[in-house]
C-alpha cells in the first residue's frame, strides 16, 4: 500500500528535469555525506540520522519505502568530528541534484536537532528551498530530555579516550544490547532488516560518537527562533511509541512546538512496542502517513503542552 504514489499523495507524481541521470549516487563533503537516488517523483525525501546511526544502511533498509514519493537523500555521519556546517553543505549540494523538488524531512532522535539548527540559519532556508513536511521521530530536543539514566550513561561516554581497547570494549557493550528480538511491522520489514538496523551503530567509530555527543550537550532546539521557517511548512508532525524509555518525548515536543511558533501534531503510534525509541524505520507505515498527512485516525493524537518560561532567543549565530 505505501509504495502506491496515487494511494499516497492523490496524483500521479510530477517529472522534473535534474542534473544527475535517475540512480544511485554519493554525494561527499569533507566526511560528511549523502546517499542518493535521483528518480521521477513529486518531492524530495529526506533523511536526517539520529545518534551513531548508520545513514547507509538506512538508506538500504529504508529507501524503497519512500520511492514513490521521487529523489531520496540520506544523511550519512562523518567518521571524526561533527560539524553542522558540513550537513549543510551536504543537503545544500543534493539539492542541486533534485531540482529542488518541495521537501518531506524525515529525522530520528538527534536528527531533529540537526535539523532545526540547519534551518535556524537564513542562509541555509533560502539555499536549501521547500520544505512540505517535517516528521520527527522520538525528537531529542536537548540533552535536558533525555531520561536520567541514559543521560547519565551519554555524560560518562563524553569523557571516553579514543583508544582502541576502549573502543573495541565500547562496541562490545553495545553489541550487547542489541535486542535479540526487536519489534517491527513484519508486513513491510524483514527481521534481518531491523536488526540491521540496529547492529550497524554498534560500527560507528567511538570518536564519532563522542562528538555527536558534544553537539548534542551543546545545543538546544529551545534556543532557536524557527517560528519563519515553521510558518512556511504546511505539515509538521511528531510521531513516537506510547511511552519512550530514552527520552521524555512530550517535553522535547514542547520546546520543538514553541520554537517553530505552533502548528506541530504529536501522533501516537500505538503499534509501536511501549518503550521503544524512534522505530519509525521499523515501523515505515506511521512514517509514510506523517510526511502524506494521511489516516490521522490510525493514531493517537495528543496535545502539545506549552513551556512554562519561554526560552526561545535570538536565532543561533551561524554563518
Amino acid at each position: 500500500m505505501i509504495h502506491d504514489p496515487e494511494f499516497m499523495t492523490g496524483t500521479k507524481p510530477q517529472a522534473y528535469s535534474s542534473t544527475q541521470a535517475p540512480g544511485a549516487f554519493s554525494l561527499a563533503t569533507n566526511g560528511a555525506r549523502m546517499i542518493s537516488t535521483n528518480r521521477n517523483g513529486e518531492f524530495a525525501f529526506y533523511y536526517g540520522p539520529g545518534w551513531h546511526t548508520d545513514g547507509t544502511v538506512i538508506a538500504a533498509n529504508f529507501d524503497r519505502h519512500v520511492a514513490f514519493l521521487g529523489p531520496s537523500h540520506y544523511g550519512v555521519h562523518p567518521q571524526a568530528a561533527y560539524s553542522i556546517d558540513l550537513q549543510k553543505e551536504a543537503w545544500v549540494d543534493a539539492r542541486k541534484k533534485d531540482g529542488y523538488r518541495p521537501a518531506k524531512i524525515y529525522a530520528q532522535s538527534k536528527g531533529a536537532l540537526t535539523v532545526s539548527h540547519m534551518f535556524a540559519d537564513p542562509t541555509f532556508r533560502s539555499a536549501f528551498g521547500e520544505v512540505d513536511s517535517i516528521c520527527f521521530d522520538s525528537p531529542v530536543s536537548s540533552r535536558h530530555v533525555i531520561r536520567t539514566m541514559p543521560n547519565r550513561m551519554m555524560a560518562l561516554a563524553r569523557r571516553l579516550p579514543n583508544h582502541p581497547v576502549i573502543e573495541r570494549l565500547c562496541r562490545i557493550g553495545m553489541e550487547s544490547m542489541l535486542a535479540s528480538d526487536p519489534d517491527f511491522d513484519a508486513a513491510l520489514v524483514t527481521k534481518d532488516e531491523a536488526r540491521s538496523n540496529s547492529a550497524a551503530s554498534t560500527r560507528t567509530r567511538l570518536a564519532a560518537c563522542v562528538s555527536q555527543l558534544e553537539y548534542l550537550w551543546s545545543h538546544d532546539v529551545a534556543d532557536f527562533d524557527l517560528r519563519e521557517f515553521g510558518a512556511a511548512v504546511p505539515n509538521k508532525k511528531i510521531i513516537s511509541a506510547a511511552h519512550d524509555s530514552l527520552i521524555d518525548v512530550p517535553v522535547a515536543a514542547v520546546a520543538i512546538n514553541e520554537s517553530y511558533g505552533g502548528g506541530f501534531e504529536h501522533w501516537i503510534d500505538t503499534a509501536r512496542r511501549h518503550g521503544d525509541h524512534a522505530t519509525g524505520t521499523e515501523r515505515p507505515q506511521g512514517v509514510i502517513d506523517a510526511l502524506t498527512d494521511r489516516r490521522a485516525n490510525a493514531y493517537r493524537v495528543v496535545s502539545i503542552g506549552a513551556l512554562a518560561t519561554k526560552r526561545i532567543v535570538n536565532a543561533p549565530k551561524v554563518p
